[in-house]
């Protein structure tokens, strides 16, 4: 089903700026819900949404604490980056949403979740510098 091209034209149509889900940080837990359920049938368009919202230049930060559309974005954010093709866009997301952290609060801080996606190669890395020293 997600792979017709009349449901991506409906989600493609909701995710225009003025669209059902076109303000994405506006967006209520149904909302929210909802984007995490269309994200497989349009994740370019998904991933331009999030992007105009996230770089536009009233973007400030957002609160992590409980606010369901902050985790749905990140929650989405990571689940692109795993596309070879969006993972460098969806990284700077990324970055600029911890850009935007305060460094004191590691309440779900977005480092940590950048941190994830590198953490085998920091494990490997560690590991060939402890053989080598041996």
């Amino acid at each position: 089903m997600h792979d017709h091209p009349v449901a991506k034209e409906i989600v493609e149509a909701w995710l225009q700026r003025d669209g059902l889900l076109g303000r994405i940080s506006d967006l209520d837990e149904n909302g929210s819900r909802i984007l995490d359920y269309i994200g497989p049938v349009a994740p370019n368009a998904l991933l331009d949404r999030i992007e105009a919202e996230l770089t536009s230049p009233d973007f400030q930060e957002m609160e992590p604490k409980h606010n369901p559309r902050r985790t749905t974005i990140l929650k989405l954010l990571q689940s692109l980056a795993y596309e070879a093709h969006a993972f460098d866009r969806c990284m700077a997301l990324l970055i600029r949403v911890a850009d935007h952290e305060d460094e004191d609060k590691n309440y779900d801080a977005v480092r940590d979740k950048i941190f994830g996606f590198f953490k085998p190669y920091f494990v490997d890395f560690r590991l060939e510098v402890t053989q080598a020293g041996s």
